[in-house]
């Protein structure tokens, strides 16, 4: 539209960087030969300026003088060359913020003397002054001095849990945490979900989520690249320990439908609803059998996971990266005495 306008000479667009410095390195496209067909997501979202060029009259868009018509003379080819960068300057490109330029020049049915004044407009715009980063307001804390609840201040006297004077197995002291009560939580949630979803016949119990819990506890100390391997008959593979206790479409059956909350009861600011029932009867536990300390540390953890969720973090540097970050409070000797999974309120 514009080259067939017999008065237009050129247009340049200028495309404002992105805001984080360390992806503006990721554009596609050869930035020296720019052309609207191979630009990025990056480069099409940020904000842009065109300046048209009708004889000597340009007009600028998408600025804040939308409307203006400024008569200025015909530029000068020799000022709109791009000036050699110096060594110093070659080095820091990469910390030096650009903008991408595309030039389009008039068409070649224009007059000769105008086409002979037309050069590309190659213009390296710096940013680094004019496009800051914008400051988050920080949050206002104000710090008062009280006195603790009543409530929420320790004991004078520590309680000895009865397993600290007693010689129980591991199995015994395991299922102190999960017990009838937790256990009745997954059945009836499990049931109800597979009735959501149409499958009137599945019905499990809490002995059966039991042995489902303990293939899983085995699967972590015997692991196989698949789970369906646990059931191959190959003697290199072959774990009868799991394909005596439990058919391979059962326990499929039983991982595709093991729920721990109501899908239609859920918090609807909470990002962890789907998991926390079962994080608020375990921390009940926890705080039932807890062997009584005086020092106690707060702290995080990661639970690794590479799916898609709005409450994965990625921290660098850490041995875990990407997961589940859980707050904890724990004992020297590393009893969990109560956990919380961080999420944020929408």
């Amino acid at each position: 539209m514009l080259e067939s306008d017999p008065d237009f000479l050129t247009a340049n667009l200028y495309i404002l960087p992105p805001d984080d410095p360390e992806c503006s390195d990721e554009d596609s496209g050869d930035e020296d030969k720019g052309a609207p067909d191979n630009l990025s997501r990056r480069q099409l979202e940020a904000e842009a300026e065109v300046t048209v060029w009708k004889g000597n009259k340009h007009k600028r868009l998408f600025s804040p003088d939308d409307n203006d018509d400024v008569t200025l003379s015909t530029p000068d080819p020799s000022a709109l060359q791009p000036t050699p960068p110096t060594s110093a300057s070659a080095s820091g490109s990469r910390r030096r913020r650009t903008a991408s330029v595309i030039s389009t020049a008039g068409s070649s049915s224009a007059s000769g003397s105008r086409s002979e004044s037309l050069h590309p407009l190659d213009i390296q715009v710096d940013l680094s002054t004019t496009a800051k980063k914008r400051k988050l307001e920080k949050p206002v804390r104000k710090w008062t001095k009280a006195d603790m609840p009543e409530i929420c201040r320790p004991s004078g006297t520590v309680q000895h849990t009865q397993y600290l004077s007693t010689d129980v197995t591991p199995t015994a002291l395991f299922e102190k945490f999960l017990d009838d009560e937790v256990m009745q939580l997954l059945t009836d949630n499990s049931n109800k979900y597979a009735l959501q979803k149409g499958k009137h016949g599945f019905v499990t119990s809490p002995m059966e989520l039991r042995l489902f819990i303990a293939i899983l506890f085995n699967s972590g100390y015997a692991p196989l690249p698949r789970r369906r391997l646990y059931w191959e008959p190959s003697p290199d593979v072959q774990n009868t320990a799991v394909s005596n206790a439990i058919t391979r479409n059962r326990f499929e059956e039983l991982m595709a439908n093991v729920h721990v909350a109501d899908n239609d009861n859920l918090a609807p600011n909470d990002r962890m609803a789907k998991v926390r029932p079962l994080f608020t009867a375990l921390n009940s536990k926890f705080v039932t059998h807890f062997p009584r300390q005086q020092d106690l540390s707060v702290d995080e953890s990661m639970v690794p996971y590479y799916g898609r969720h709005s409450t994965k973090q990625y921290i660098r540097g850490k041995p875990i990266r990407f997961g589940y970050k859980v707050w904890s409070i724990n004992t020297s000797l590393g009893y969990c005495v109560q956990l919380n999974p961080w999420h944020y309120y929408p």
